[in-house]
């Protein structure tokens, strides 16, 4: 091999590991550590780095509702455990059947597990346990989504100041402007945000239960 030869090796070689140190830092970067991001903002920017974080790092509220059976049920109930919330309405004709079909897989997918459901709902007026013990028992739902009732106000001030389910426009709202989403929350264990997914989308699901598993590893 000639000179020339050799300093073109010598010039691909340099190339070749320069390009493989680029992607192993890509990969380390952009895996995270398989970390899942917080969320103390109700603009729902992710936040990684909680250790130098300088802000308030905001958990969901205490709150206390009645489920489909007529049970309390809120955060003592799950306590320490990591749980999915939406917000519908069993009337709904459009997007909450979609978010329900949806659910339906992260339900089935840890069922007799500690992740739990709750669906908040937003028109607690018409929708009594007697009305949610329906919809439960028609939708097929399982012990581990709960579905909740109570106070309208309390419940909308709820999704907004605490789920930061409609981002900041949200804090401006009060109970007479009618909510609908279809966003879904993912709340740790320890009562932070930890997600944001459109429960609409069954593509979605799926990230969102890469999320959970993550959040369940020791």
């Amino acid at each position: 091999m000639g000179m020339r030869e050799l300093n073109i090796v010598k010039v691909f070689g340099m190339k070749l590991v320069l390009l493989c140190s680029i992607f192993i830092l890509i990969f380390s970067c952009t895996s995270k550590d398989q970390k899942v991001p917080y969320y103390f903002t109700p603009d729902l920017s992710p936040t990684w780095d909680t250790t130098n974080y300088k802000g308030k790092k905001h958990t969901i509220e205490s709150f206390s509702l009645v489920n489909q059976d007529g049970k309390v049920y809120g955060s003592d109930s799950l306590e320490n455990r990591i749980y999915v919330a939406n917000f519908f309405f069993t009337s709904c004709p459009s997007i909450c059947p979609m978010m329900t079909k949806n659910l339906l897989i992260i339900q089935d997918e840890y069922f007799g597990e500690s992740v739990r459901l709750i669906s908040f709902s937003v028109t607690p007026e018409m929708d009594s346990v007697e009305r949610l013990k329906e919809y439960h028992e028609a939708k097929g739902l399982k012990s581990n989504w709960n579905l909740l009732t109570g106070n309208q106000t309390y419940i909308y001030d709820l999704s907004r100041q605490s789920f930061f389910v409609e981002e900041e426009i949200g804090l401006s709202k009060d109970s007479s402007d009618f909510l609908h989403t279809e966003r879904c929350i993912l709340v740790d264990h320890q009562g932070y945000i930890r997600g944001v997914y459109n429960a609409t989308l069954a593509l979605d699901m799926d990230r969102l239960m890469e999320d959970i598993n993550l959040l369940r590893k020791p």
